[in-house]
Order: C-alpha cells, then structure tokens, then sequence
C-alpha cells in the first residue's frame, strides 16, 4: 500500500513574507534613487544658476577691461597749414613783386595717435605707453596714459574706481569720420550685429550717458559700472540683479587693483624701467591713489563677487541649514585673506552662496604703439 504524500500548494506565509520584504526594500531603492536623482538635478541647476550669474558678471567686465584705454593708433587729423609756394623748376619758394614770399594753404594728415606719443621723445616709456612728465635729467612727476592727453584730461585714465566701481573708456570711432586712414572707421557699420560702438546699454557713443569732452564724445565709450542695492549696474542700469525668486542675485561685491612700479629717478633712463614686467602689489582703490603712478599703474582687476542663487525648496534645504554662514569678499588689512564668513541675512533665508574671485587684465595699461 502506497503512502499518500501530501504537498503544499502555493506559497507559505513565510515565503510571501520574505517576497514582499524583498520587493519592499527594491520598491525603496527605486524610490531613493529617484529621489536623489530629483535632488541632485535640482542642486546641479542651483550650482549652474550660480556659475552662470558669476559668468555674466565676469564676461561683462572682461570685455570692456581689455578695451580699457585704448586709443586708435591711426586715428589721423587733418589740419591746413599756410606753407610757402614751392617752384617746381627751381624748387625753391616763390615771391611775389615786393619780394615777399608767396603763401598757400594745405592740407596735411598727422596721425593722431603720434601726437600722444613720439617714439623719438625721450621722455616717453613707450613699450609700456606711459608718458613721463620730465627728462633724463629733471625727475619724473607721475606719469599719464595715452587716452588722458587724447581727451584732453577729461577724465584722468582709461580706467578709474572704487572698491565697488569701475570706470573704463576707449575709443570706438575715428574723432573725424571723414578720415580715410581711421581703423576704426568701417568698424561701426556692423555695430547692429556685433555690438562694437555700443555702450553698455546698447547705444551708440553719440546718444550715450557719457560726460566726455563734447570734442570726443562721439569717438569714446565710457561705461560706468557700480554695484550697490545689491545689484550690478552700469550707466545706472542693472545688468545682473534679481533671480526669478525676487531675490538679489548677487550679495556682495569688491574691486581690488594689480599694480605696477616705474622708477622716478632723475638718473635712470626711463626706458629701463620696470613698470609692466611685474604686478608690484594688489591693493584697494585708496591705496592705489597714493602710488607713485596712480591709476596709470594698475594692470588688472580682481574682481570678487559672493552670489546667491535661489531659494531652496524640499530637502535641499538641509544644504541651506548646513550652510550657517556665508563667505565674504572683505579682507584682513594687515594679511590680506578673506575675513571670517560672516551671518545669513536673516533666519528664513533658504538661499545657497557661493565666492567667485577672478583677475582681469587690462593689457592697453601696458602697450600702445604709436
């Protein structure tokens, strides 16, 4: 007689028990990967919100400081001179009845730009385009750039400022437009597309806010950046300022200036001198004016901005909490590191910030050829 074996059907509650703990804790995982996912992607907009607010600052700058003075080297002037009649046959001047010499006016065309800056004067450093006050033999007074004679003193240099404000001007047209050897001259047809002759906000150097010399202001932008109400202007009108939050995109802002030495002795000769070939010192915009050259010396800007980007929601907050103080572009007088990072602005601030430093050359401080 056969034993009857009895088998189970199905699943015991155990094995079900075990099935769904399994698909529980993948469910989990899937659910946390998604989420991290989420999060992750949102942090990476916050991050590129961050960097791209930093960039539009940056860029902005960077374009007008390597502008910064610059003056077109063949800019002409055409001015009429009364010369004597010269005799073709004889080549010497023709009299008239009584014997005096016979006048005539004409025309001639003299690079502007040579008239700035002679290679032939000795008191000119002209590798670095710094025109010295003085002689080999009488000490030099503080030395001046080409677009300060250029526009008559107007304005002192190609770049001025503060510790939150920056001046920059340069040529963007012929001061005489009916000049044929002006390398500028065609420049200005493409401003539509390209932007060249425009100013900051967008208009051209003959409508602009510009306060020039009424004789140059046609051929000169002169754009004015600050930064204050925490926002960034320029010609008083904000380029990067709030996010879509309402929020104030950037929270801080600083200008410290690289600056170059240039000997003033009465001894030396003034082309051996060392002013270009290394930044001396960085400093703030007051200690700038005290220097031997003032702004003439400074060859770059370190620009530091602190940027928050907006509100965090959902669990990136905790990023927010975790981030109990935010950094600062003021620095220690006597080391010159950044200070101590200072309070949120207040308690309900969800924002993440973030120190962006970059140093910005200002290559027309160094070289102009005449």
């Amino acid at each position: 007689m056969k034993k009857r074996i009895s088998k189970q059907l199905g699943i015991s509650l155990l094995e079900l028990m075990v099935s769904l703990a399994i698909g529980l804790i993948l469910l989990l995982m899937l659910a946390t990967v998604y989420v991290t996912s989420i999060n992750t992607n949102k942090l990476r907009d916050t991050n590129a919100e961050l960097d791209e607010t930093a960039r539009q600052v940056f860029e902005r700058l960077e374009q007008d400081l390597n502008l910064a003075g610059y003056v077109d080297v063949f800019d002409t002037e055409t001015v009429t001179r009364s010369v004597p009649d010269i005799d073709p046959v004889t080549n010497t001047p023709k009299v008239d009845a009584t014997g005096k010499q016979i006048m005539v006016d004409k025309q001639f065309v003299i690079p502007r730009a040579a008239q700035v800056a002679k290679p032939s004067d000795p008191v000119v450093q002209n590798m670095y385009g710094r025109l010295m006050k003085g002689s080999a033999t009488t000490p030099a007074s503080r030395p001046e750039t080409p677009i300060g004679i250029v526009t008559k003193n107007s304005i002192p240099n190609g770049l001025t400022g503060t510790d939150n404000t920056l001046t920059v001007t340069y040529q963007v047209k012929p001061i005489e437009d009916k000049q044929k050897m002006a390398s500028l001259k065609g420049a200005d047809t493409d401003s539509a597309e390209s932007g060249w002759g425009l100013d900051c906000l967008s208009m051209s150097a003959e409508k602009s806010s510009s306060t020039l010399d009424p004789a140059f202001k046609s051929s000169f932008i002169r754009n004015e950046y600050s930064f204050n109400d925490k926002t960034f202007k320029c010609n008083t009108k904000p380029l990067v300022g709030n996010n879509a939050d309402g929020d104030t995109a950037i929270n801080e802002m600083r200008f410290r200036y690289l600056t170059t030495q240039a000997t003033t002795d009465a001894k030396a000769d003034m082309y051996d001198s060392q002013a270009g070939l290394y930044v001396d010192n960085i400093m703030s915009a007051a200690d700038v004016a005290t220097t031997n050259l003032g702004w003439t010396g400074v060859t770059g800007v370190e620009v530091c901005i602190v940027v928050g980007g907006s509100p965090l929601k959902g669990k990136l907050t905790q990023m927010a909490e975790m981030q109990k103080s935010i950094p600062s572009c003021a620095r220690d007088a006597k080391t010159g590191d950044f200070v101590s990072d200072i309070a949120r602005p207040n308690a309900n601030d969800k924002r993440l910030y973030r120190r962006y430093v970059k140093v910005l050359t200002i290559p027309n401080a160094l070289y102009f050829t005449p």
